[in-house]
């Protein structure tokens, strides 16, 4: 634990009178750009499991050890509250691991029973629970949607498997089809599709958000691909019509891009 200490001592030394003047005027509104940016960096290094990743987790805890220590001097928390209190949290919420010897036995490890254990600690709030709350309104949409399907199959509103969820995107790409022919609710429609494809994604195990990124690097590497098989047949992308753009797109895939 000395390395995490130092850390915690250096940013805390940053943020002292004769420290660092940017770390000094930074606030938790001021640090958010900063956070979703480092936490995309590890997004990429994990999704190219490259020797960066390391590095990268390294600049996520120290944004997080920054943001403690601004609640530290703002007086509001520390990084030693927020680790007590993850850790409390953490050990409530599985009584599978940490409770009595007769709860160990009964508990599963699903989300229904992750859900119901959060919905019970949470049970002494002044203010009613949802059971979408917990689900950042900040997250990327796609990945939004996917925790939303998971919060309310929690409580058995879903289908039972990949064959509805499928049907549902044949209803709604019907339902978008008629709105495109009549002009009306086509944004509702749209996204409603898009709703419904990753509730696809968690039937199949297949997190939409990470799916997606996957395949808008597929689609950017086939196209770089494309431009340099048009550029060393003399070809201008902006001069080519759809058949031939169509054919070069072809090749690309034939050939693995």
């Amino acid at each position: 634990m000395s390395n995490i200490l130092n850390l915690v001592e250096t940013v805390a030394a940053l943020r002292a009178p004769g420290g660092c003047p940017w770390d000094q005027e930074q606030t938790l509104a001021s640090m958010r750009p900063c956070l979703l940016e480092e936490v995309y960096e590890l997004l990429d290094a994990i999704d190219r499991s490259n020797e960066e990743l390391s590095e990268e987790l390294g600049d996520v805890l120290f944004v997080v050890l920054l943001l403690c220590q601004i609640g530290a001097d703002e007086g509001r928390f520390d990084f030693e509250s927020i680790a007590g209190q993850a850790n409390e949290k953490m050990i409530a919420r599985h009584p599978s691991m940490f409770g009595p010897p007769l709860e160990r036995a009964g508990s599963g490890g699903t989300i229904a029973r992750w859900e119901q254990r959060k919905a019970t600690l949470s049970k002494t709030n002044v203010q009613p629970r949802s059971q979408l709350d917990g689900v950042s309104a900040s997250l990327p949409a796609l990945l939004h949607a996917f925790r939303v399907g998971e919060k309310a199959s929690a409580v058995g509103f879903d289908w039972p498997d990949v064959t509805g969820a499928l049907d549902k995107v044949r209803e709604e790409l019907a339902e978008l089809e008629e709105a495109l022919q009549t002009g009306a609710g086509v944004r509702e429609e749209y996204g409603d599709l898009l709703l419904s494809t990753a509730q696809v994604g968690r039937h199949i195990g297949m997190p939409p958000e990470t799916v997606l990124r996957e395949a808008n690097s597929r689609f950017a590497e086939r196209f770089r691909g494309m431009e340099a098989l048009a550029a060393s047949e003399g070809i201008d992308l902006a001069d080519a019509d759809a058949e031939m753009l169509d054919a070069l797109w072809e090749r690309i895939k034939a050939a693995g891009g």
